[in-house]
């Protein structure tokens, strides 16, 4: 077998998750053992070492390396060597992910979007508004591909000039692109990934997976409008449980489509709102955090330019 299909058949082997399949890769990395030789005599004694087991079913194993290889998708796998990742990346990300399109879009200083599929049109404008500046200072746009917040940050990203990457909750064979996407799609500027097997279908449960894995490529993550339960706000607390900086809008109008900004708030997310003199949102704090600055508190909230600043209005 070659690494593909190595990697598809450690990814199919019974009851083996990330977490082993991660220690499975670790196991022979750390015996300088190549992954292609996995399942050689040697490969096994290890796997087995390992605490995986090292049979597997493999009937379909070559069919669907088959429709990767004609599809020229890349099977990245963890440490990710190949990419200047910081620590927290390595550590956050799958083992294994499978990517069409640019792969250096992965280690590109990234913001992550999150936010209701059935956000409102202020939360739009809002999300299309920061996704327009955000790639405007070129930084890659991250986030899930659903319709709504995550559709709207992708398209504002790739119709400003910029770049995008697109996070499955399915398998990548099973990817379609939305219509919203295709009038501004650029292959040389779309990334899109999924750590799940190719032709594995969308689920709840993988979408909230999927949603640890925008934050671990994001250097900070938008989130634009949750209700007190759902993927979105499970993707808040995940980029809060992370470490990845969360930046939430601030609204000055309460509602249901968003009360779960305001619980993230409170618990250590750092409020986006517009500049009065502009009436865009004010992205100081947000851009200094990307770049790995120190923001302090310049961008007002908290601090002496409060003043200039104001709730997103609606």
């Amino acid at each position: 077998m070659d690494k593909l299909e190595t990697i598809l058949t450690l990814m199919r082997l019974p009851g083996v998750g990330p977490a082993r399949i991660r220690r499975a890769l670790a196991v022979l990395g750390e015996s300088g053992m190549p992954i292609e030789e996995a399942f050689s005599a040697s490969g096994r004694r290890l796997l087995t070492a390992g605490g995986v087991s090292p049979s597997a079913p493999q009937a379909v194993i070559g069919h669907v390396a088959e429709q990767l290889r004609r599809e020229s998708v890349h099977c990245l796998v963890a440490p990710f060597g190949e990419f200047a990742l910081p620590d927290s990346a390595r550590k956050n990300l799958p083992p294994v992910l499978f990517a069409i399109g640019p792969t250096r879009l992965m280690a590109a200083p990234s913001v992550g979007f999150c936010g209701s599929r059935g956000a409102t049109g202020r939360g739009l404008e809002v999300a299309a508004d920061i996704a327009e500046q955000v790639a405007g200072q070129g930084f890659n746009v991250v986030s899930g591909g659903a319709k709504g917040v995550d559709i709207t940050a992708h398209r504002t990203a790739l119709a400003s000039g910029g770049t995008t990457t697109v996070v499955l909750a399915e398998g990548i064979l099973q990817y379609r692109m939305r219509q919203e996407l295709r009038a501004v799609f650029d292959p040389a500027r779309t990334l899109v990934v999924s750590e799940f097997f190719p032709d594995a279908p969308w689920l709840a449960g993988r979408a909230m997976q999927r949603n640890r894995t925008i934050c671990a490529l994001s250097r900070a993550m938008v989130l634009i409008e949750a209700r007190r339960t759902g993927g979105t706000f499970a993707a808040g607390e995940a980029a809060l449980a992370m470490g990845v900086p969360l930046f939430t809008a601030d609204y000055s109008t309460k509602l249901e489509s968003s009360i779960g900004n305001r619980i993230l708030l409170d618990r250590g997310a750092i409020a986006l709102r517009q500049s009065r003199a502009t009436g865009r949102a004010n992205l100081t704090r947000l851009l200094a955090t990307a770049r790995g600055q120190d923001a302090g508190k310049q961008d007002g909230v908290g601090g002496s330019a409060v003043g200039q600043q104001e709730l997103f209005a609606r």
